[in-house]
């Protein structure tokens, strides 16, 4: 039997998708798919989504860093279109960060996580994304 991690590099297209603590083992996936990505001279993959669905946004601290860790590596190799990253904030979010967010809604980073990935408020709309992923992805 495999894991899923094992199964990623099988495909040229993965797609991650986390809620809320659960993303936990997502963090050693992701760092599993850039050393990968960075170390063999020949991968299957070539394009990751990553879905991660929040209940607050204090549940961004601790994973964020390491996302934006793995965001700026990409850059800096010229990869910055292999990892897609889809943050949604699903609930515990006030008038007062809606604002803050509207304020900082041209600066370069997300004023929730700190990434470039913009976050989503609400959930996700699992059949346009799937239907967009599959266009994008015929094969």
């Amino acid at each position: 039997m495999q894991v899923p991690l094992q199964d990623v590099f099988e495909h040229e297209v993965g797609m991650l998708v986390g809620a809320g603590i659960g993303v936990t083992p997502f963090a050693s996936i992701l760092k599993s798919i850039f050393y990968k990505l960075t170390t063999e001279k020949k991968i299957s993959l070539k394009k990751v989504y990553f879905y991660w669905i929040c209940p607050e946004p204090q549940a961004f601290e601790w994973f964020a860093d390491m996302l934006s860790s793995v965001e700026g590596q990409l850059t800096q190799k010229g990869m910055s279109d292999f990892l897609d990253i889809h943050i949604y904030l699903s609930r515990g979010w006030k008038d007062k960060d809606a604002f803050a967010v509207y304020l900082r809604e041209g600066e370069e980073r997300d004023a929730i996580t700190g990434l470039q990935a913009r976050t989503h408020y609400g959930r996700p709309d699992w059949s346009n994304i799937f239907d967009e992923i599959s266009l994008a992805h015929p094969k």
